[in-house]
């Protein structure tokens, strides 16, 4: 499987969320909680344009995981 990793942070809520990014042979995208990081798996072919939404999906969803569980990303 090829994958292509990337690392990057995030800044939501006045706090800095450390993000992996792998770009898999796969045919959805999917986010995660891991153990140091937030995980998120997008297929190779996304374009442009369609990997920015899913990465607003994102920044939607932490904010939503922040709001409701305020020390969910603390570990």
């Amino acid at each position: 499987m090829a994958k292509k990793k990337e690392q990057y942070y995030l800044e939501i809520q006045d706090k800095k969320i450390p993000i992996q990014l792998f770009r898999e042979r796969r045919r959805s995208v999917r986010f995660a909680i891991g153990k140091k990081s937030v995980l998120v798996r997008l297929p190779l072919h996304l374009r442009q344009q369609q990997e920015q939404v899913q990465l607003q999906r994102l920044r939607t969803w932490l904010d939503q995981l922040l709001t409701k569980q305020d020390g969910m990303l603390e570990h």
